[in-house]
């Protein structure tokens, strides 16, 4: 268990840090107060908000995954846990594609409808063909935590703290604004994707 709560809780960390390093990059960048307040508050309050809706749904599915791949795998029933993460992984994609398209196109109706503001909208538009990645993380993290390999997972995303700090840093002195956040936020999804299907390849999970 020690490994599972560790990596939740060094998530929690790089979330306290972001906007503290965030803020306070800006500021020196010369960035006003005003800026930043507006601006994180359009992509954490509202951008974010609308794009993790789906989260709700995933999570979902990743707490009844941990039971059956951790039955198998306790089987030795590889052609089973395969299969369960088959259509786990392909079920929560697809299903992320549909989210996201939807996200894309109403955007402004569900910004409108929910915070009545369009504030936030051009975030949603470059992070959204991102999040149907985003929403594969818990999966990933349940498949590996259900086979066993949580201290992996627990890497994993500390690794992908550690990247997506370092590149904010680099990306608010080259003067993105909270675009900086936004990039920062797509190089950490990409990298904890690709890392999490590379180890499941290598330990044939998939």
């Amino acid at each position: 268990s020690v490994p599972s709560v560790s990596g939740k809780i060094i998530g929690n960390i790089g979330y306290f840090l972001e906007p503290i390093i965030l803020t306070n990059l800006l500021y020196l960048n010369g960035y006003s107060h005003e800026y930043i307040i507006s601006s994180y508050g359009a992509y954490n309050a509202y951008s974010i908000s609308i794009l993790t809706i789906p989260a709700f749904l995933i999570m979902a599915l990743s707490n009844t995954i941990v039971p059956e791949v951790s039955k198998y795998t306790e089987e030795r029933n590889n052609i089973m846990v395969k299969k369960r993460v088959k259509q786990s992984l392909m079920f929560t994609f697809f299903l992320g594609i549909l989210f996201s398209i939807l996200i894309i196109i109403f955007r402004n109706q569900l910004l409108m409808i929910l915070y009545n503001t369009n504030l936030g909208s051009d975030f949603i538009k470059v992070l959204a063909p991102f999040f149907c990645l985003f929403y594969l993380e818990s999966i990933f993290y349940s498949i590996l935590q259900g086979a066993g390999y949580a201290k992996i997972a627990m890497k994993i995303t500390t690794i992908g703290v550690f990247i997506k700090i370092i590149s904010l840093i680099l990306l608010c002195f080259c003067h993105f604004g909270m675009y900086a956040l936004v990039y920062s936020e797509i190089i950490n999804i990409l990298y904890i994707t690709y890392k999490n299907i590379i180890v499941l390849r290598k330990n044939n999970l998939i």
